[in-house]
């Protein structure tokens, strides 16, 4: 096996973080921790898509991928507020 987990996704369609995110922030209900310099990584859900169809094609007999576990992002950390 190869283990792909995706970190926080977004994109078209998205029913959770995004929508969450946005009525938090509409209610009053969004709390900044810290000073405020969060940084997360974030991943669109084609690259999400991509990550998973990376992990399939290492999925043969001797591939260096096989046991690892990996985590998809857009490739960068960003400033979350």
């Amino acid at each position: 096996t190869v283990n792909i987990a995706p970190h926080q996704v977004y994109g078209p369609n998205d029913p959770i973080f995004l929508p969450n995110l946005m009525d938090a922030m509409r209610t009053g209900k969004l709390r900044i921790f810290g000073n405020g310099q969060n940084e997360i990584s974030v991943c669109y859900n084609d690259n999400y898509c991509h990550g998973l169809i990376l992990g399939y094609d290492a999925l043969f007999l001797g591939s260096p991928a096989l046991g690892n576990f990996y985590i998809i992002t857009d490739g960068g950390k960003v400033k979350f507020w």
